[in-house]
């Protein structure tokens, strides 16, 4: 049986919830935005530990040769870089 702490707990959360989602109903292509940016961040931000993996894998297998190590490094970067715009963008869609 639910106690009436629960009840009035759901019950504040169901009218914050409504609040806040007649808010944004008003700004759609921010929240889009903030959203989309979002999840870039998260995919570039998770690359990053995999093109280091991939990076020691090719020191693992051919010794360190620089040559074949820069196409790792340049993915690190761009991803990194890709992470910290979307992150940016993500910020201007929300403020």
């Amino acid at each position: 049986m639910k106690s009436v702490q629960n009840v009035k707990a759901n019950n504040v959360k169901e009218s914050t919830l409504r609040r806040v989602l007649a808010y944004v109903k008003r700004y759609p292509i921010a929240l889009l935005g903030s959203f989309l940016f979002a999840l870039l961040s998260v995919a570039a931000s998770l690359l990053v530990p995999v093109f280091f993996g991939d990076a020691i894998d090719c020191i693992i297998e051919n010794g360190v040769q620089w040559n074949s190590l820069k196409g790792y490094f340049w993915k690190v970067g761009v991803s990194a870089g890709v992470s910290a715009l979307s992150v940016w963008l993500m910020s201007l869609c929300n403020n």
